[in-house]
């Protein structure tokens, strides 16, 4: 797991709360792609920033679209 992903989501999550703001698992991972690869221009997938964000086991599907589907395993 990406180290910069692990810190944006929780960066994120640290403000949004300071701010009060309450923000999804998703919204968090989303929100962290958009800045790792679209306004740092970083090359990467958003496997991290997933993983990060939704923490736990999951079965987590990245599409070419661009489209995440995401199921929570419960063990």
């Amino acid at each position: 797991m990406g180290s910069s992903s692990a810190f944006t989501v929780g960066l994120l999550k640290g403000i949004y709360s300071l701010m009060n703001i309450k923000k999804n698992n998703i919204q968090l991972a989303e929100e962290a792609c958009e800045i790792e690869i679209n306004r740092i221009k970083k090359p990467v997938g958003k496997q991290d920033q997933y993983t990060c964000a939704m923490g736990g086991v999951n079965l987590i599907e990245y599409h070419s679209t661009g489209s995440v589907f995401i199921k929570k395993k419960i063990i």
